[in-house]
C-alpha cells in the first residue's frame, strides 16, 4: 500500500491503451497511476488507506492530452493585443483597431492581429489604417504568422520605402504602379519591422506566459511541445515555471540558429517541468499567405512561394550537425517542395546513420506522392494540426488545384506509415482547444460549406486521441513515462464530461474539461 493520500476517480469511462473503453475507476497517488479497472476492484484495493474518492458518473478519463505544436509566448502576448480573428470586412477590421486604441490610449505600438483576408477577399493595405493610427506604429500579423500589415509609421521606423530591397526569405508587397509598399510584409520581411518593436521585460513575459499555461490546463492539456521564436523565451519560461500552481510540462524547442547556446544549456539545470526538446527551423511559409514552397506554381501565377532557405547546402549541414550531436530537430514544411527538401535532409541522417534522435516535420500539409512513401520510417515524426484544415480546404483547391489538393492533410495515409503522427494546434495561429482538433480529424469538416473534405483521409476518435497522447509522448521520448492509462506511468490525466468515442462527432467540440491532473496533482478543476 503506497503512503500518502490516494485519489480514486470512480464510475468513469476509461480510455485504454488499445483504443477501447471500459467503465470503472482509476486510482493515483504520489506522481503515479496506481490502479485502474472495475470500481469494486479498485476501490476495494485502497479501502483501508487514506483515500479521496470522487464519483464522476458519465465522465471519461483520458491519458493527459499533449499539444504537439504551440507558440505559447506568442499566444501569451496575444492575450493583451488587438484581436482580429473572425473579421469579415474592411469596416470591421478598422472598427476593432479603433476600439482597441480607445481602450489602450497609452500603448505606443498597436500590435496583435490574427486576421484572415480569405474571409473578406483582399489583403489589407496601410491606407486602411493610416488616418486612424497617425503617429502610432501598427504591426498586425496574419493568423498563419507568415505575413503582416504595417502602417506608414511602422514602415518609416523600419526604413522601408520604394527602393528597399526584399530581404532573403521575405518579400515587401508593392503597389504595381507606384512601387511603394502596400504595408503587407511576407515572411522575413516582417523582421524589418519586428526588430523595432520594444520587447516586454522578462517579468511581464513570465506573467503573460503563466496566464497562457493556465489557459492550456483549463482545456485539458497536461503538456505542450512548444516552439520558441527566439532564445530569450527560455529566460521567461524559467521565471514562469517557478510560479506556484503552474503544473504543465513544457517541451521547448528553440531556433536552430541557437544551437550552440542550446547545447551549452544542457550542462545547466532546467526547471523540473521545462524540458529542452531540441531545435526548430523554417523552410517555407504558409498556404494562406501564398508563401508555402511548391514544386509547381500556384494556380494562375508563376509564383512558387517563398523558400526560407537561401543556401541549401549550408542549411543541410546545420541539420546534420545537430543530428550528429543527438539533438532532436524539427523542420517547418508546408508546401510539397519544402517537405521533399526536409525529407532529403532527414533521409541522409537515416541512411548514413547520423545520430538517433527524432527527426520531425512540422505541418506536412501539402506533400507530394513521393513524400508519403519516403516518410515511412520509425525515426520520422510528422506533427500536424488538423484544425488548420477547416480554413485550408478551399484555399488548397483554389491555389493548388484539385489534383494537387487531393493529397492535402493525409491523416489516414500517414497513420498507415511507420512514422509517428502527432497532433497539435499551432496556437495562437489556431484554437488551442484539442477537442476541436479531434473533431476536425474525425470529420474533416470545413469551417463553412461542404462536409467531409477528402473523406478517405478521415480517422476515428481513438486514432485522433492516440496522436494527442501516446504518439505525442513517444515523440518526446516518454514512451514508458506517460501517454497511456497504465499502472506505474505518471498520473497525467484529462477528465472530461462525456465519452467522446460514443457521441456523435458534432458533440466533440462541446466537450467540457472537469479536471486536469499532472504528475498526480490537480492543476485545474472545472466542476
Amino acid at each position: 500500500m503506497p503512503t500518502g493520500e490516494v485519489t480514486v476517480l470512480d464510475d468513469v469511462v476509461l480510455f485504454l491503451p488499445d483504443g477501447s473503453t471500459r467503465r470503472g475507476a482509476i486510482a493515483f497517488g504520489g506522481e503515479r497511476i496506481l490502479a485502474l479497472g472495475g470500481s469494486e476492484e479498485v476501490c476495494g484495493a485502497f479501502a483501508r488507506g487514506k483515500v479521496h474518492r470522487i464519483r464522476l458518473s458519465g465522465a471519461m478519463i483520458l491519458p493527459g492530452l499533449i499539444d504537439g505544436h504551440t507558440h505559447m509566448m506568442m499566444g501569451a502576448l496575444s492575450l493583451r493585443s488587438v484581436d482580429l480573428r473572425g473579421v469579415r470586412s474592411r469596416e470591421e477590421f478598422v472598427r476593432r483597431i479603433r476600439l482597441w486604441m480607445e481602450e489602450n490610449p497609452s500603448s505606443h505600438w498597436i500590435l496583435g492581429g490574427l486576421w484572415d483576408d480569405s474571409l473578406w477577399g483582399e489583403p489589407p493595405h496601410r491606407g486602411w489604417v493610416d488616418d486612424l493610427t497617425g503617429d502610432r506604429p501598427l504591426f498586425l500579423i496574419r493568423h498563419d504568422m507568415h505575413s503582416a500589415l504595417a502602417n506608414s509609421r511602422a514602415l518609416e521606423l523600419a526604413g522601408i520605402g520604394a527602393e528597399t530591397p526584399d530581404p532573403d526569405g521575405g518579400r515587401i508587397v508593392r503597389d504595381p504602379e507606384s512601387g511603394h509598399p502596400t504595408g503587407l510584409l511576407l515572411e522575413r520581411a516582417m523582421e524589418l519591422v519586428q526588430r523595432h518593436i520594444p520587447a516586454p521585460d522578462d517579468e511581464e513575459r513570465a506573467g503573460l506566459l503563466h496566464r497562457a499555461l493556465r489557459k492550456a490546463a483549463s482545456l485539458g492539456l497536461t503538456a505542450v511541445q512548444d516552439i520558441a521564436l527566439d532564445w530569450k523565451e527560455v529566460s521567461a519560461y524559467r521565471t514562469a515555471m517557478e510560479v506556484e500552481g503552474v503544473g504543465l510540462h513544457v517541451h521547448l524547442r528553440v531556433p536552430m540558429e541557437a544551437l550552440d547556446a542550446y547545447k551549452a544549456s544542457l550542462d545547466e539545470p532546467w526547471p523540473e517541468r521545462l524540458i529542452p526538446a531540441g531545435l526548430k527551423a523554417w523552410t517555407d511559409g504558409s498556404l494562406g499567405s501564398a508563401t508555402a514552397w511548391l514544386h509547381e506554381p500556384y494556380v494562375g501565377t508563376q509564383d512558387r512561394g517563398v523558400p526560407w532557405i537561401q543556401d541549401p547546402k549550408s542549411f543541410k549541414e546545420g541539420v546534420l550537425r545537430a543530428a550528429s550531436l543527438e539533438i532532436p530537430i524539427s523542420l517547418h514544411a508546408i508546401g510539397d517542395a519544402a517537405i521533399d527538401y526536409c525529407l532529403d535532409c532527414f533521409r541522409t541522417c537515416i541512411e548514413e546513420g547520423i545520430g538517433s534522435a527524432p527527426l520531425r516535420i512540422e505541418h506536412f500539409q501539402h506533400p507530394s506522392e513521393e513524400a508519403l512513401l519516403r516518410v515511412d520510417h520509425p525515426r520520422l515524426i510528422v506533427s500536424m494540426q488538423p484544425v488548420h484544415l477547416r480554413t485550408d480546404a478551399r484555399l488548397a483547391e483554389e491555389r493548388l488545384g484539385p489534383w494537387r489538393a487531393r493529397l492535402s492533410y493525409p491523416l489516414r495515409s500517414l497513420m498507415d506509415r511507420r512514422c509517428t503522427v502527432v497532433f497539435g494546434s499551432d496556437w495562437p495561429v489556431a484554437d488551442l482547444n484539442p477537442f476541436l482538433g479531434i473533431y476536425t480529424a474525425v470529420t474533416r469538416q470545413e469551417k463553412e460549406g461542404r462536409e467531409g473534405w477528402i473523406p478517405l483521409e478521415r480517422i476515428d476518435v481513438p486514432q485522433a486521441l492516440a496522436a494527442y497522447t501516446r504518439n505525442a509522448a513517444h515523440a518526446a521520448g516518454l514512451r514508458d513515462v506517460t501517454g497511456e492509462l497504465r499502472p506505474g506511468l505518471r498520473a497525467d490525466l484529462t477528465v472530461i464530461d462525456q465519452d467522446i468515442t460514443a457521441v456523435s462527432p458534432e458533440e466533440i467540440p462541446r466537450t467540457s474539461v472537469l479536471m486536469t491532473v499532472v504528475g498526480g496533482k490537480i492543476v485545474y478543476e472545472g466542476f
